[in-house]
């Protein structure tokens, strides 16, 4: 997920086939990514013109591990967040 976000900031992406080639995944699979990306606040459009996925506005990713004093910090308080590993992983 980080390349891809490397590459959508560099408006390098090419097609869907393209990103599934550099990344040696299924084009079903990039599309199962970018939909979570978009899932977790990613404002990604596709330019049908340039053939490339890119932000509509500047930013990017972040993923990192967060400790329980991380997440209170940034939640204010600590609620224990689990990813359904059914959703990431279909």
């Amino acid at each position: 997920m980080e390349y891809l976000d490397a590459l959508i900031k560099r408006r390098a992406t090419g097609c869907p086939r393209d990103i599934a080639q550099k990344l040696e995944i299924s084009e079903r699979s990039v599309y199962k990514m970018i939909g979570q990306m978009k899932d977790m606040g990613a404002p990604i459009v596709y330019d049908s013109y340039s053939k490339t996925y890119y932000y509509e506005e500047q930013g990017g990713l972040m993923l990192k591990f967060l400790t329980k004093v991380e997440l209170h910090q940034v939640k204010g308080e600590y609620k224990p967040f689990f990813l359904s590993t059914e959703k990431i992983f279909q």
